[in-house]
């Protein structure tokens, strides 16, 4: 018997007990009794409530804790931005609550180093003085012994610290405080944790900078924001309209990637990466930048009072529709620039027989009018509608002041394509790296990835790819992917043409600002994300799959085969290695 069966036929003993003399109850006192079961039934109750109370003295320890452990991190503030619970395994939770529970603060390095000790890294620190002429040698003079130096140093460097983190930190699977089916056999980190603290807890007047030894370095680390980075190919068969530097619509020729800038602030927000589109309001072309234009005449611009950025509409008329595009029930966005004071516009289906109105200015119920772009007296705006029967017209009202109109079949707004005397299709972006030219490249090998950039504001009929790693077929591939059916993001590994959804995240919405790390690593697959700059949310791990074999090339926004394109902008990709390869 165990010690729990022992303990528990105490209880049911201590019952028999205390029940009243007589033959009827013999029963529930004889140890195969026919009523003894039911003792034991209702002392597990008992017994349940006795073992709890043992745990609760374990529990009270955080470096004990498994059912309270969340108790204890709720006590110290965890979750935080420096280190996050959900798919964390438990001893390193552990290790984070008492690192808050034992931090007393300081600013020497011994404090540090002492920081660093308690998160599982043993770290060694270099700190700068100011050069003093009659004491400090010419070539370099230092002192102090490991883990902490001092350096002399001249100018800005005097303000600077460097930590040293030798190798990562590997938590390993402990039987008696892991959990089984939850936590990896070992768990390789970056000093992520340690690096947020460090600048947390850093001396306000000091630089930090964090050195690793024995962690690979990415071998791919570019921000588009930059431009195209070296040894990166980027194609589109057409050109393309993007917000320059300046702040304004400009018109990128054929392979140019389009580096778009915030019209307010002027900041710049990444590499435009877009699928095919077609627009069919003819002749936005007819002026220095492609403006609409009436029936071919050409609108009014009024620099003085608006800029170079807006035109005038004289008087009221239908805008030059090809009356086909879509079909009955599908969704429509019609865009536009146009001026506050605007007047509104009227869309008709088969001979007004169906109409809507709706302002640019102003937006109307049931139309999602949103802003897409502002410059003050002046905005590029949105409205999605449902399709009617027959055939389509836009129409501008007397005194509409606006230009740039584009009507699109679904439920979001693509940059402004110009057109001539019939629709035109702008051209797919095509972003890739070819992994022959990767220097460090070793096909099977455990990775991580971190891309960030922007979503579109909407979804259409197929998933938005906002990177993929394949073999030029997309039967060997990692792709992920915001899906057009629930709006959530899914990590695909394709393997021989079987395809595994390893992680799903939470449905993301709207346009916003992403942030995602993908852990690529053999039975241990997850992504994390940060939404708008906010707490990242890990999701998975998953162990059904392994890494593809094949893999050829690197997409951002897109995937070998043209599908699924990004439909927003890009900023920053890296990758490296989980270990150094042989």
């Amino acid at each position: 018997m165990t010690d729990y069966d022992d303990r528990l036929e105490a209880y049911a003993e201590t019952a028999a007990s205390a029940l009243p003399p007589g033959a009827f109850w013999q029963g529930f006192r004889d140890y195969d009794g026919t009523g003894r079961d039911l003792l034991r039934a209702k002392a597990q109750t008992w017994l349940d409530v006795d073992l709890a109370a043992e745990r609760l003295i374990a529990e009270s320890q955080p470096a004990r804790a498994s059912e309270m452990l969340v108790d204890h991190e709720t006590q110290v503030g965890l979750p935080d931005c420096c280190f996050q619970t959900l798919n964390v395994n438990i001893e390193d939770r552990r290790t984070a609550v008492l690192t808050r529970y034992r931090a007393q603060g300081g600013q020497s390095p011994e404090y540090f180093i002492d920081l660093a000790k308690s998160l599982g890294y043993d770290v060694s620190i270099t700190e700068s003085r100011p050069f003093v002429c009659g004491l400090s040698e010419i070539g370099g003079d230092s002192s102090g012994a490991a883990p902490v130096a001092r350096f002399d140093t001249i100018g800005a460097d005097r303000f600077s610290w460097k930590v040293v983190v030798p190798e990562p930190r590997v938590t390993w699977f402990r039987c008696g405080s892991g959990v089984l089916g939850q936590d990896a056999l070992a768990t390789i980190n970056r000093a992520d944790d340690l690096e947020c603290l460090l600048t947390r807890y850093q001396p306000a007047q000091q630089d930090l900078t964090v050195s690793y030894r024995g962690i690979p370095e990415p071998i791919i680390d570019i921000d588009l924001r930059n431009g195209l980075p070296a040894g990166w190919q980027f194609s589109r068969a057409g050109t393309a309209t993007y917000i320059d530097a300046a702040g304004l619509p400009a018109l990128a020729s054929i392979d140019e990637i389009r580096i778009k800038h915030d019209p307010s602030s002027l900041r710049t927000v990444g590499a435009t990466i877009e699928g095919p589109q077609t627009n069919s309001v003819r002749r936005t072309n007819g002026f220095s930048f492609p403006w609409y234009s009436a029936g071919g005449t050409p609108l009014v611009v009024d620099h003085s009072t608006l800029g170079s950025v807006v035109i005038q509409h004289v008087s009221g008329g239908n805008l030059d529709v090809d009356n086909t595009q879509g079909a009955s029930g599908d969704l429509i966005t019609v865009s536009g620039y146009v001026h506050r004071d605007s007047p509104s516009f009227s869309m008709f289906f088969n001979s007004f027989a169906k109409s809507a109105g709706f302002s640019f200015s102003t937006g109307s119920p049931g139309f999602n009018f949103r802003i897409l772009e502002d410059y003050g007296d002046v905005r590029r705006v949105a409205v999605t509608f449902m399709r009617g029967d027959g055939s389509m017209r836009l129409r501008a009202n007397d005194g509409c002041i606006g230009g740039g109109f584009q009507t699109e079949v679904g439920a979001f707004a693509t940059s402004l394509i110009p057109t001539g005397g019939g629709p035109v299709t702008r051209s797919l972006d095509n972003l890739k790296i070819p992994l022959s030219s990767v220097v460090g490249w070793q096909a099977g090998a455990s990775f991580e990835s971190t891309v960030s950039g922007w979503t579109a504001e909407g979804i259409g009929s197929t998933g938005q790819c906002l990177f993929a790693i394949d073999d030029g077929s997309n039967n060997n591939s990692i792709v992920l992917q915001r899906w057009y059916t629930d709006n959530k993001f899914y990590l695909t590994i394709g393997n021989g043409g079987i395809f595994t959804n390893v992680s799903v995240s939470a449905p993301i919405i709207g346009k916003h600002h992403l942030e995602v790390t993908v852990h690529i690593e053999t039975n241990n697959f997850w992504f994390s994300m940060s939404v708008d700059d906010g707490t990242p949310v890990t999701y998975g791990p998953n162990a059904s799959t392994t890494i593809p074999a094949g893999l050829t090339t690197i997409f951002l926004g897109g995937r070998s085969d043209g599908l699924r394109a990004w439909f927003g902008e890009i900023e920053k990709f890296k990758l490296r290695f989980l270990s150094t390869p042989a």
